[in-house]
């Protein structure tokens, strides 16, 4: 079966729960995954990564303990998150904005060098002004 990008969300951290403990969880996590050969292309540090996998390897993964959820890039990700903390809805946003056909047609429509942040890394000097 072919890789396909997804969408993994942790839970919530339990209520109480300190940042020790609810990292450690998450390295579990990204261990199980990884052993799992699920490839994690973007992590929000929070509680939402993008990973390329097909379904066997995730749900491999979510046999062996840890409990997440996942959707496909495409699915409808903003009514199977909850609720998200600034970074992770931050990093949501921009998910959400990439995959704009807007977006899209834009990105497809650039030629590499031309964007105006490009044109300046160009032409800037190497060394810092003098003064």
């Amino acid at each position: 079966m072919d890789n396909e990008t997804q969408v993994i969300i942790l839970p919530e951290p339990r209520p109480g729960a300190s940042r020790p403990e609810s990292g450690i969880e998450r390295l579990r996590l990204l261990g199980v995954l990884a052993d799992a050969g699920v490839k994690v292309r973007h992590d929000s540090g929070g509680r939402l990564l993008v990973v390329d996998a097909s379904d066997q390897a995730v749900k491999a993964a979510q046999e062996s303990g840890p409990d997440f959820d996942s959707v496909p890039l495409d699915g409808e990700l903003t009514q199977r998150v909850g609720d998200l903390n600034a970074q992770d809805a931050l990093f949501l946003q921009a998910l959400q904005l990439r995959l704009s056909p807007e977006y899209q047609r834009r990105k497809s429509e650039m030629t590499p060098g031309e964007s105006p942040e490009e044109q300046l890394l160009r032409t800037a000097p190497c060394t810092p002004p003098e003064g």
